[in-house]
C-alpha cells in the first residue's frame, strides 16, 4: 500500500499541532510539512509534491483559496 504524503498548512500553530497529533497513528499516511502561511505552502508544494494538502482556507495575508489558484497556474505550466 502507498503511503499518503500530507502536507498541513494553516497559521495556526496550534491547528497545525492537533491535526498531526489526529494523523499519527494512521497507517498508511506520512506528514511530509507543515506551512504557516500559503507563500511558504507553494514553496513546500513545489518541493514536497503532496499527495494531499490539508489546507486552512482563512489566513492572513494570502487565503487558501488564492494558493490553490497559484497552484493551477503552475500546474499549467508544467512544474
Amino acid at each position: 500500500m502507498k503511503t499518503l504524503q500530507i502536507l498541513i498548512v494553516d497559521d495556526e500553530s496550534s491547528a497545525r499541532d492537533l491535526i498531526i497529533n489526529l494523523l499519527s497513528d494512521v497507517d498508511g499516511v506520512e506528514i511530509v510539512g507543515e506551512a504557516e502561511n500559503a507563500e511558504l505552502a507553494l514553496t513546500e508544494v513545489l518541493r514536497l509534491k503532496p499527495d494531499v494538502i490539508l489546507l486552512d482556507i482563512q489566513m492572513p495575508r494570502q487565503d487558501g483559496f488564492s494558493l490553490i489558484e497559484q497552484l493551477q497556474e503552475t500546474n499549467g505550466r508544467g512544474v
